[in-house]
């Protein structure tokens, strides 16, 4: 286990928390981290898993001192961000996010491969802000934001890289719901994976393949370019 990246497993629900010290940003030894807790996940007997950050914040995306060292660098950083959100896109057990704080870039995409995602009222951000700093939207963030994103918001997300505080976020389709103070989030996250753990998990996966369908592809046909 890491001091970054912990797992708790309580009943039939598995809690993954996400805690730097800093802004949970994705770096190699993160990634390498969050491999490894998802490894141990599997040999549980966990039904629903719970992802949450620290206080204030679930990530604030890639390590941006590893992305400006190089463009290998980014690359090979880039990658490894897809194979994880790959990975949780093709969890067999249902994924409840307990955003926070911030969700910025690759955080906000933890949010969107979540069966539900859940908010905390706050003066937060949320959002891809990847065309504001240089970064054309791969085709998997599309196919991510058109499964997820409300009509009214999706170029606003895509084109204009708008960031949002939480009640934007909950209208736009980042959040599914807020809650006041982050004791209603855990609790009520934990008690929204437990719900979730009733879930038949063959009906689950195959109906996931089905719904997600684009997203995983163009998540696969990343890695393979």
């Amino acid at each position: 286990m890491s001091a970054s990246i912990n797992l708790h497993i309580e009943d039939k629900v598995a809690i993954i928390s996400i805690d730097d010290g800093n802004v949970n940003a994705f770096s190699h030894a993160l990634i390498n981290a969050f491999n490894e807790v998802l490894d141990q996940l599997e040999s549980t007997s966990a039904q629903a898993l719970v992802l949450t950050g620290r206080t204030g914040i679930l990530s604030g995306g890639f390590d941006l001192k590893v992305m400006n060292e190089s463009a290998e660098a980014r690359s090979a950083l880039g990658r490894e961000g897809i194979q994880l959100l790959l990975r949780l896109m093709n969890s067999t057990i249902p994924i409840v996010v307990a955003c926070s704080g911030h969700a910025v870039a690759l955080g906000a995409f933890l949010l969107l491969v979540a069966d539900y995602r859940i908010g905390v009222q706050g003066d937060f951000k949320i959002g891809l802000n990847e065309v504001a700093i240089g970064i054309p939207m791969p085709q998997w963030g599309v196919e991510m934001c058109r499964t997820n994103i409300s009509p009214n918001y999706y170029l606003r997300t895509l084109l204009n890289a708008e960031l949002f505080n939480p009640e934007e976020a909950e209208k736009s389709g980042f959040l599914n719901e807020l809650v006041n103070s982050e004791e209603e989030l855990s609790s009520i996250a934990f008690r929204k994976a437990e719900g979730l753990t009733v879930l038949d998990g063959h009906a689950y996966k195959e109906t996931k393949k089905v719904a997600r369908m684009a997203e995983m592809l163009a998540l696969e046909e990343a890695l393979q370019a």
